[in-house]
């Protein structure tokens, strides 16, 4: 979603650093996006590089737990402020994946 955000305002990163500088500079400092959302994002982005470089990265549900409710909430503001709206049918499936994230039980039940 960031790069979806950055590729609609005609920005282009050329690496994951670059997006997520991209994103806290035209987007976060621009307070069109929350503050906390360049931290976040660099804390998910973090977890992705050592998921890039270790043969077995454990994920349990207190790891998805801990980043649900914020990249849904990142995913609906992102898509809010695309100028280039996707189509009605792709934003439906989007809200509907959505939906299913946040609703889904993490307690093993």
């Amino acid at each position: 979603m960031a790069s979806a955000l950055l590729a609609d305002r005609s920005l282009t990163a050329r690496s994951h650093d670059a997006t997520q500088q991209m994103l806290a500079t035209h987007f976060v400092r621009a307070g069109a996006l929350p503050a906390d959302t360049a931290r976040r994002y660099n804390q998910l982005m973090e977890r992705r590089h050592t998921a890039d470089y270790k043969p077995s990265v454990p994920v349990d549900a207190t790891d998805i737990a801990e980043f649900r409710d914020w990249l849904c909430d990142f995913i609906q503001a992102c898509a809010a402020l695309l100028v280039h709206r996707p189509p009605r049918k792709a934003h439906a499936a989007l809200s509907g994946l959505l939906d299913a994230l946040r609703s889904l039980r993490l307690d093993g039940g």
